[in-house]
């Protein structure tokens, strides 16, 4: 069942807090060749009840939970196999989509302390030598408040053959969503 199945027109989910997320992650490699990319993610099983989205480790689940992690990009596949990815605790890092396939994605988490460009440089150096294609850039810098929003999440569903949804969540310190944003972006078709 669709995380984010609220109507693409309203521009808001049925999302009303966060709740458990997978503490460490079971995958932790980095991509050969590439320095400060690694996968960084736990397997998992995604949930919205009652408005509370979970994930909870599980190697059978339905996605992802990619984590950030200082001085490096953390990445994760989406795909038909991982469906959902959700991306927590932002206070000035990016997240970014870029589609690999026809139908085939691949969310990054990139540290960016104080907006500093290197890691951002680097993903991009990454993305382009691997021909990937750009959906989304999504940063977080000045969106933290202190008293009203302590952390950013986005979470990234397959929408429709070949187009993804990703919703930014506010959250307050008790993960409640104080703000939120979806849009539906469309991959590229061709040339696959």
């Amino acid at each position: 069942m669709p995380i984010l199945n609220s109507n693409i027109n309203s521009r808001t989910t049925s999302i009303t807090s966060v709740g458990r997320t997978p503490r460490n992650p079971t995958v932790d490699r980095q991509v050969q060749g590439v320095s400060r990319v690694n996968y960084l993610y736990t397997p998992a099983n995604v949930t919205l009840r009652g408005g509370r989205l979970s994930c909870d480790e599980n190697s059978r689940g339905n996605g992802a939970y990619l984590y950030g992690v200082d001085n490096l990009t953390a990445i994760v596949d989406l795909n038909i196999n991982c469906s959902v990815v959700v991306s927590g605790r932002y206070s000035g890092c990016v997240f970014r989509v870029v589609q690999t396939g026809p139908e085939a994605f691949v969310c990054l988490h990139i540290y960016n302390p104080g907006g500093n460009p290197t890691l951002l440089d680097d993903a991009e150096r990454y993305v382009r030598s691997r021909g990937w294609r750009d959906i989304a850039t999504l940063g977080s810098s000045g969106l933290v408040q202190p008293g009203r929003v302590d952390s950013v999440w986005f979470v990234c569903e397959l929408s429709r053959p070949g187009a993804v949804r990703i919703a930014r969540l506010d959250a307050s310190s008790t993960g409640e969503i104080v703000n939120q944003f979806l849009g539906e972006f469309p991959g590229h078709n061709r040339g696959w």
